[in-house]
């Protein structure tokens, strides 16, 4: 399973926190309201408490970034915001 979360204002650098700020009340104005979101040290201890789930990857928004984008022309920056975990199920 894969998806991408929403790290916490918290868990945020300073210089990324009014950008989360701004995507969240947009994305509310249109309907889809962003209301969770995780410490990404910890997202594994969260979702996966009786550890049914390997975690493969959980890539940063700079990974991210290096992986899927750079050296691309037809793809905008990403938003420094979301991190994706990559899970298997172990049982």
């Amino acid at each position: 399973m894969v998806f991408d979360y929403l790290a916490g204002t918290e868990y945020l650098p300073e210089s990324e926190r009014s950008a989360s700020s701004h995507l969240k009340n947009y994305v509310g104005k249109l309907g889809e309201p962003m209301i969770s979101s995780f410490d990404p040290d910890k997202v594994e201890e969260y979702l996966n408490p009786r550890g049914e789930w390997a975690i493969l990857e959980n890539d940063n928004p700079s990974d991210q970034q290096e992986r899927y984008v750079e050296g691309r022309s037809d793809v905008y920056r990403l938003p420094p915001l979301f991190w994706c975990l990559n899970l298997r199920r172990t049982c």
